[in-house]
């Protein structure tokens, strides 16, 4: 289990390298793909193995004894079954397969119960993980091997520790003020705003900013400024085409018709085959057969809310607005409104906003930041006194992180059902990395 974007598709497709790696032959499925829950389940596996492995080791695999298959399930939480079939689902991957990982988000539910009441027993060694957020030695190790990436420097030069400390410093105001999760993606999304001199917002919104850098570095590579301006109005111009008519993907023909109107509206002269071509190899969209799609759906949930923003005084826009807003409790329109409120302050939006709440919430009392929260200057400790301490720079410095991670761990625990355990999935161990100083103060 793990929270939105926390890695738990990556998890995945590290599993399959490194089960493969040990000699057993894991199967990578994913939820979405609508596996079949009857007697028809065996058949999709065989073709989804012949897919992943090539039909002519078919007759092995069907020999293998289940202990040697592994079925790795991504996106369990979007399976669309009744509770059930889930039962009946999981019991024949259990007769299939040996091991069975179900990866999911922990708002998606259902893994709990499902695992720790029904499914138990069936099977005695069940066990829940739970994919944890970086700590600080984790974040400084992959800050220090992002910046040695292709690069000849000493790692014990002042230069080196003065760059380290500044993203170090960058990544726990963030992290610390709650700004951005401590999952890997948002760190690289810092890591690359610090090598492209983007990163000067501390007030971004969490997933907003982020996204946004992530997708203005890949559209701007190798791209002109003018160039640049163009590809963002027109993936603004195609989301919303395809928000209108309320599809995910399009046809080659829809595209090209599509691409036709923007060049006529703009006065622009772009060659239909090479923006989609150009648009692909930046990793902005995807073409499956013969249709199109955003790669991935965060791209086309931001080109829907600039779109949205650009055009904000249109009466068809802003009833776009009002109907997203009354519908939150859609992932996707919580997600575009989301890119929304980060690319505009109109009031509308606001106001939207605070109206969709105030229905949901009607006995609630908005938190004034005066008096409700005075307990919280209440009973401040003394002040410590600083006290210097002479150590070795790279212990020192593994001392501190660990200490700090030590006390998150135990600020943050949260007491949980004696059967479940959720350990820690933290990694492999920090690298050392070296402070600017051969000492720690306390």
């Amino acid at each position: 289990m793990g929270d939105y974007l926390s890695g738990k598709t990556g998890l995945a497709k590290a599993l399959t390298m490194a089960l493969r790696d040990r000699g057993a032959v894991p199967l990578l499925m994913d939820g979405t793909a609508h596996p079949p829950v009857d007697d028809k389940l065996y058949g999709f596996l065989e073709s989804t193995f012949a897919e992943q492995y090539g039909p002519c080791l078919l007759d092995t695999y069907r020999q293998l004894d289940p202990s040697e298959r592994v079925i790795i399930l991504d996106d369990y939480h979007k399976l669309v079954v009744r509770p059930e079939a889930k039962v009946q689902f999981l019991s024949r991957l259990q007769r299939f397969a040996g091991r069975i990982v179900l990866l999911a988000n922990d708002l998606g539910l259902g893994v709990t119960d499902l695992v720790a009441r029904q499914v138990r027993d069936e099977s005695e060694s069940i066990r829940i993980y739970r994919i944890q957020p970086l700590g600080h030695a984790k974040r400084i190790a992959i800050a220090e091997k992002w910046l040695l990436l292709g690069r000849d420097v000493d790692r014990e030069s002042p230069e080196f520790s003065h760059e380290l400390s500044t993203i170090t410093k960058r990544l726990d105001t963030l992290v610390g003020r709650s700004y951005v999760p401590a999952y890997p993606l948002y760190v690289l999304a810092v890591l690359q705003g610090h090598d492209a001199g983007a990163f000067s917002d501390t007030q971004a919104r969490t997933h907003g900013y982020f996204y946004e850098l992530f997708i203005r570095l890949a559209i701007a590579r190798d791209e002109h400024p003018t160039d640049f301006d163009v590809f963002i109005g027109y993936l603004s111009y195609l989301a919303y085409e395809m928000f209108r008519e309320r599809v995910h993907a399009i046809g080659r023909d829809e595209f090209d018709r599509i691409h036709a109107r923007h060049n006529e509206l703009y006065a622009i002269k772009r060659d239909s085959e090479r923006m989609l071509r150009d648009l692909v190899r930046k990793n902005i969209l995807a073409v499956s057969g013969d249709e199109v799609r955003f790669r991935y759906p965060y791209i086309y949930y931001y080109f829907i809310g600039l779109s949205l923003r650009d055009h904000i005084a249109q009466p068809d826009v802003r009833d776009h607005i009002r109907s997203l807003s009354q519908t939150v409790h859609i992932e996707e329109h919580a997600s575009i409104l989301l890119f929304l409120t980060h690319l505009s302050k109109d009031p509308l939006i606001l106001e939207q906003l605070l109206g969709a709440a105030g229905k949901l919430y009607p006995d609630t009392v908005p938190a004034a930041m005066k008096e409700d929260v005075k307990f919280l200057n209440e009973g401040v400790a003394r002040p410590v006194p600083v006290v210097y301490e002479g150590h070795d720079p790279v212990k020192a410095r593994e001392e501190m992180l660990e200490s700090w991670d030590e006390r998150e761990r135990e600020g943050g625990a949260t007491k949980r059902d004696d059967a479940i355990k959720f350990p820690a999935m933290n990694g492999p161990a920090a690298a050392d990395a070296d402070p600017i100083v051969g000492g720690v103060v306390s």
